[in-house]
């Protein structure tokens, strides 16, 4: 167990950024306290091999400038709310539009962008690194006052533990996830990653990728990862890639807002034939959005890689998009006094 906090950056009003790296058993984990972003994660193998298994940047800047959220936490609602409106308790909330006539990723300024206040921790065996902040009443447009807790654990188990608790002084939607980019092999196209995902439905969407309100079955259809197969393995019948929200077996319909008693469930297998290392997900998440990152092109990225499109996929673990205006969907609606207790595990290993 090995703890280590470093000066990574000024941002542009003066605030200085900090870097802390936590290392347990085989696995050495960093992440800054600017948007709580999951900045490496190398995994050594049996062999002493290391392999960091999410993309990102080498310095701040770097964070600063992308628009594509890597490995930051995302709030206070992920994904998209359409219209960038909702209604709560008869009053309508506008959002910030920044996603072609919806709110993504809680709009605008998003949390990916601000600096918290970081800590090292450990819990039960567990070494890691703990974020926290507050966010006001009216912040990106949404009601009541947020504190908000992140914390990203690592095992000596090579078992990542991302834990994300929030309490609020007036009822507000809430939806938190982290938005890393998993490359089991570092660098290079993914599209030949075998992919498994214990979801038998997916979210049926419409124009600008908005759920209708509707879960489709996936048997027979490209969105089948059931069995084990390759992530390309359908792409001639959508050859823009996959962005969509899965459901997973923690679903109920009164599911909605997860809470520390939420049972765990697996969610999905990645293994990558090349590095031999695959990535088991778990959490209490009803949904997961699985994304290939086809819209990512020409971007510098660490240790002087250029990344484009499926160069990554992202499993990001949250409530259902557009939740806030689906009544089909449980309620997302975090009122005082509760606790939003959102849990993902990822564990590693070699095969």
């Amino acid at each position: 167990m090995r703890f280590k906090k470093q000066f990574f950056g000024t941002l542009s009003d003066g605030q200085k950024a900090s870097l802390f790296t936590v290392c347990e058993g085989g696995v050495s984990m960093s992440a800054t306290d600017f948007g709580c972003a999951l900045t490496s994660l190398v995994i050594t193998d049996p062999h002493g091999k290391q392999t960091d298994v999410v993309l990102g940047f080498s310095t701040l800047d770097g964070y600063a400038r992308s628009w594509g959220s890597f490995g930051a936490v995302i709030g206070r609602y992920s994904n998209k709310i359409s219209g960038a409106s909702f209604s709560l308790n008869g009053k309508k909330f506008q959002l910030f539009d920044n996603c072609g006539g919806s709110c993504l990723h809680g709009g605008f300024p998003r949390w990916e962008n601000t600096l918290w206040k970081g800590k090292f921790i450990r819990r039960k065996g567990a070494s890691g690194i703990q974020f926290r902040n507050v966010f006001s009443d009216g912040y990106q447009g949404f009601p009541g006052t947020l504190s908000v807790t992140v914390e990203y654990l690592i095992d000596k188990n090579a078992v990542l533990t991302m834990c994300f608790r929030a309490e609020t002084d007036k009822a507000t939607p809430v939806s938190i996830t982290n938005h890393s980019y998993f490359n089991l092999s570092s660098a290079g196209d993914i599209r030949k990653n075998v992919l498994q995902l214990f979801c038998s439905k997916v979210l049926e969407t419409a124009d600008g990728n908005i759920p209708t309100g509707t879960m489709i079955d996936v048997r027979n259809t490209p969105y089948d990862f059931l069995e084990p197969k390759e992530i390309g393995a359908d792409f001639d019948k959508m050859p823009e890639g996959y962005d969509d929200c899965f459901v997973t077996d923690a679903f109920s319909p009164d599911s909605g807002i997860p809470s520390a008693q939420s049972p765990l469930v697996r969610v999905a297998e990645l293994s990558d034939f090349s590095s031999r290392i695959k990535m088991s997900v778990s959490s209490n998440a009803e949904g997961v959005q699985l994304y290939t990152a086809q819209f990512v092109k020409y971007l510098p990225g660490k240790y002087g890689a250029c990344y484009m499109p499926f160069n990554a996929v992202c499993l990001e673990t949250q409530n259902f998009p557009d939740s806030p205006n689906r009544p089909e969907f449980p309620s997302v609606i975090l009122n005082p006094g509760q606790i939003y207790t959102g849990i993902t595990e990822y564990k590693f290993s070699f095969f």
